[in-house]
């Protein structure tokens, strides 16, 4: 028989669910020695995989011409095989477990070989073993802030001058990346002092999954002076403050919980005693009383 030997092998023997494996097919043929008639010629090669199995790469051939046909067969043409002496000829192709049968799964739905000589060959029937992948242990919760606050953009570092009380900085570039969550606070406001502003500080901190705060967004407003009845509540609405919202879907979907508090102080005063220059610019008080305006 010109074609002597016929093998199927596969690579590893054992995948999760949902892995690859290489299969190796090998064709051997020896050359008549007597009248120099090549060993096999016109070899057609024929294989199908079980259907739990998708044909995911085939490889190139040591002789021949291979080709998937679909998901799941594919073909090897060798026109001569040991045209003058032995020869082996292999072919490498890659599967991947698509079903949902775990354990032994036979590689093998249906493979045939047939040549100009109509031999007959038998190949392996291996199996490949299925088993159900691991499942990754989730990851355990940050402690702290971190579970409600995430990665803040770059900080910007500026310097102000001594004794300025004003400084115009510019921090550069700033990308709408969708990252923030807008708070809108609304309040009511008691005890204002007639004919003066109020200043607001309004200090938002992030509560952590054990209840800590940690600092998270800080705003200051200015409330115009009023000529109302000190006991008069004012309403004050649309109070706007950006925190960090996530990078990710699964981040943003995660329930926050901040601390938010007020802090309100009348902000006009007059210097109603010495001042003093310290040398440097700035004139300091050493008795001031809160005066309307």
């Amino acid at each position: 028989m010109p074609i002597t030997f016929v093998d199927k092998a596969v690579s590893p023997a054992a995948i999760p669910a949902g892995g690859t494996a290489q299969v190796t097919l090998t064709v051997h043929a020896a050359a008549s020695a007597a009248d120099s008639a090549p060993g096999a010629s016109n070899v057609h090669i024929l294989e199908q995989v079980s259907d739990g199995l998708t044909i995911v790469e085939v490889g190139i051939p040591t002789a021949g011409t291979a080709q998937a046909e679909d998901d799941h067969t594919l073909t090897w043409h060798i026109p001569v095989l040991a045209p003058s002496a032995e020869q082996t000829a292999t072919l490498t192709f890659t599967v991947r477990h698509t079903g949902n049968w775990l354990g032994d799964l036979f590689v093998n739905n249906r493979i045939q070989l047939s040549d100009d000589a109509g031999e007959e060959v038998t190949f392996p029937d291996p199996t490949l073993n299925i088993y159900e992948a691991p499942q990754p242990e989730p990851e355990p919760e940050p402690d702290g802030c971190s579970t409600v606050t995430l990665p803040c953009p770059p900080a910007v570092t500026v310097t102000a001058s001594g004794c300025q009380q004003a400084a115009c900085i510019d921090v550069g570039e700033v990308c709408l990346e969708g990252t923030a969550q807008l708070l809108n606070l609304n309040m009511t406001v008691r005890g204002l002092c007639p004919g003066t502003r109020t200043a607001l500080g309004i200090l938002v901190k992030a509560l952590g999954a054990n209840g800590e705060a940690c600092g998270c967004a800080f705003k200051s407003v200015i409330l115009p002076a009023r000529n109302t009845n000190p006991c008069q509540p004012v309403r004050v609405k649309g109070i706007r403050l950006v925190l960090p919202a996530g990078e990710s879907c699964e981040a943003q979907r995660m329930a926050r919980h901040y601390e938010v508090r007020v802090f309100a102080n009348c902000i006009d005063y007059a210097c109603n005693g010495l001042c003093e220059d310290d040398g440097c610019g700035c004139s300091s008080c050493t008795r001031c009383t809160r005066q309307s305006r």
